[in-house]
């Protein structure tokens, strides 16, 4: 009998660890937005800044995304973060809207949206996005890149981190 007890209490004892284990592997793993917010910023190519800029934050539209929008490969960036005040606030463009054409171009690269803007300048761009799958087109005006947007300056307000 005080065997059976003692399996029983162990049984218990391993099953309270498991929980902890568990619910303590949750709590050490950092949020998702922490966890977006690091991806953005790592990439295979570097990227060339322009003197112009919308304030836009963006990852290359990843396979099943691509898959249920329908996109072909290479196509599409998914808009993690939009700077406030920036032109691309101003303009509406959301988090999670996913570009696919910047004044009739296709782009899934975010070099090529900054060469995009670049080109333009300060002239009034069409952008093609889709948001909630289905197709929203936006007019936004390039403007020239505050110091505050410079890599590595903190943006007021914001969280400090990787920029």
């Amino acid at each position: 009998m005080q065997r059976n007890s003692s399996f029983r209490a162990a049984g218990g004892l391993i099953a309270v660890a498991l929980v902890l284990a568990v619910a303590g592997a949750g709590w050490a793993a950092e949020p998702p937005q922490a966890q977006a917010q690091a991806f953005q910023f790592v990439g295979p190519e570097p990227i060339k800044l322009s003197d112009y800029w919308l304030g836009l934050a963006c990852n290359p539209a990843p396979e099943a995304l691509r898959a249920q929008l329908g996109l072909a490969e290479g196509a599409g960036l998914v808009v993690e973060e939009v700077r406030p005040d920036s032109p691309a606030a101003k303009a509406g463009i959301k988090q999670y809207d996913v570009v696919v054409k910047v004044d009739g171009k296709p782009t899934g690269k975010l070099q090529e949206l900054i060469d995009a803007v670049d080109a333009a300048k300060d002239k009034e761009l069409t952008i093609e996005l889709l948001r909630g799958g289905k197709p929203v087109q936006i007019k936004a005006t390039p403007e020239k890149r505050p110091e505050t947007a410079l890599p590595g300056a903190p943006i007021p307000g914001w969280p400090s981190g990787p920029t």
